[in-house]
């Protein structure tokens, strides 16, 4: 299997799934990620004192998540731009891990990547806010520190090794813009689901299909 093997860290098992792709498969998000590509950069807040909300209805249940508009404004504002175009709907959840989380949308449920938008800006530093369980996260390049596009991952535990440590790739972080509110118990869940190893997809697929049947704006 390319470069999901038993002994790669689970780091590297989160961050290469979109861009080096499950079972030789390759997103469309990738051109986002190669330098040179450009990036959308934040733009001023309209109003820094409303938390938008954001409710994820899978398989498994309901889960609200809170965002961070005013620590990570730029990735905040790209998630909901994901969820008011409907990209979500319908995207798998397609890698778990018990001691750590679950990784989501960028797949649809034929397995196949969707379109992605340009990759954005990384605000793991400037945001100051940490990879601790219940914060959901963007997933990016390993490479490429301003990488991220439409994949997530949501923490079942203090993931510390995707905290931001210095500014070289490996140490620039993965930047966290949220946490959830309600449905905690759904993400455990999820993360804990029996997975299986497919060359045809990815290490830790969930072996149930587990989907997530819409995102909304609640505000």
């Amino acid at each position: 299997m390319n470069a999901f093997n038993r002994h790669v860290s689970l780091l590297a098992l989160f961050v290469l799934v979109c861009f080096a792709g499950c079972g030789g498969k390759k997103s469309d998000s990738t051109a986002a990620s190669i330098p040179g590509v450009a990036k959308e950069d934040a733009k001023p807040l309209t109003d820094a004192a409303k938390a938008p909300t954001v409710l994820l209805e899978t398989t498994y249940g309901k889960i609200t998540v809170r965002l961070d508009e005013q620590s990570a404004p730029n990735t905040v504002r790209n998630f909901v731009s994901y969820v008011e175009a409907g990209f979500y709907d319908g995207t798998l959840v397609h890698q778990a891990f018990a001691n750590q989380g679950f990784v989501a949308g960028v797949y649809d449920e034929r397995f196949q990547p969707k379109e992605a938008q340009r990759s954005i800006r990384n605000e793991s530093q400037i945001s100051g806010l940490k990879n601790r369980r219940k914060t959901i996260t963007m997933v990016r390049h390993p490479d490429y520190p301003d990488s991220a596009s439409c994949e997530f991952m949501i923490n079942v535990n203090d993931n510390t090794e995707f905290d931001y440590r210095d500014p070289t790739p490996q140490g620039s972080g993965y930047c966290a813009f949220g946490e959830v509110i309600d449905g905690m118990d759904v993400v455990d869940k999820i993360a804990s689901t029996p997975t299986v190893d497919d060359d045809k997809k990815c290490d830790s697929t969930p072996r149930e299909t587990i989907v997530i049947k819409s995102a909304k704006l609640l505000k």
